[in-house]
């Protein structure tokens, strides 16, 4: 007569089994954290107040990174910053909000000086596009300017005003300007400081009269302080306006 068959209870081992199944997931989730995903209005990494990283600060209109450093001033990074387009980094800002920026989009890079009210008028200034390049000092749009452009067509130009009848020893370029009554015959120019390399003149000599015809003139000791420039002929009792620019070599 066949006996009660008995079977072995499978439960312990297959609550193992489940147990490491179980730690197996979780290993791959703190590993795994990239896919994890936070929805938060506002997230701040470190202590509430004082030196802190807040994303997304105040559930602003666009995305923002800032980097708080305790005192109330901060950094940041805003995404759409550069009118709704590109990427914005802001320096810093000073004890009254003043602060550099760096905005980047598809064919522009600048960077710009902004005030605590939100002006950028004034400061240095870099900007770089697909068709020119500006490099200088931003004024108010009046005689505070001075910068360059460098234009896509291939030409030049300065906005802004240089120097006259002064220099400092490493100025790579001076110009300038003297005006003699009548009767002088030459004047000795000083470039004020001593060149520290050789600095070739480029004088022209005027003269003020109606028809200053038969004017020759000459420059000679020329060095690293000045040159002298003399003449003859012409109406000597008019008077004479010498304008030179000098340019320092290596």
């Amino acid at each position: 007569m066949a006996g009660t068959p008995k079977y072995t209870d499978p439960w312990p081992e297959e609550w193992g089994n489940i147990r490491t199944l179980i730690n197996a997931a979780m290993t791959a989730a703190w590993s795994r954290i990239a896919f994890m995903k936070l929805v938060a209005r506002e997230l701040v990494v470190g202590a509430v107040t004082g030196r802190r990283i807040i994303l997304n600060p105040d559930d602003g209109e666009l995305p923002e990174v800032r980097f708080v450093t305790g005192t109330g001033d901060y950094a940041s990074i805003v995404a759409g910053g550069d009118g709704g387009s590109g990427l914005e980094i802001l320096g810093l800002a000073s004890g009254t909000g003043q602060r550099y920026a760096l905005r980047v989009a598809d064919e522009e890079l600048h960077v710009l000086y902004v005030d605590a009210a939100g002006n950028e008028d004034l400061g240095g200034r870099l900007l770089l596009n697909t068709s020119e390049a500006y490099v200088g000092y931003w004024g108010n749009g009046s005689d505070d300017e001075n910068y360059f452009q460098f234009a896509g067509d291939g030409k030049t130009r300065h906005i802004g005003k240089w120097d006259a009848n002064t220099g400092g020893t490493y100025w790579g370029m001076l110009l300038g300007a003297v005006r003699l009554g009548a009767g002088f015959g030459g004047i000795s120019i000083s470039w004020g400081p001593t060149m520290a390399t050789e600095t070739i003149p480029i004088p022209a000599l005027g003269d003020l009269a109606s028809n200053p015809a038969g004017v020759g003139w000459i420059v000679n000791n020329r060095d690293n302080t000045g040159f002298d420039i003399n003449w003859a002929g012409g109406n000597n009792t008019t008077t004479r306006e010498v304008t030179y620019m000098a340019y320092r070599t290596g």
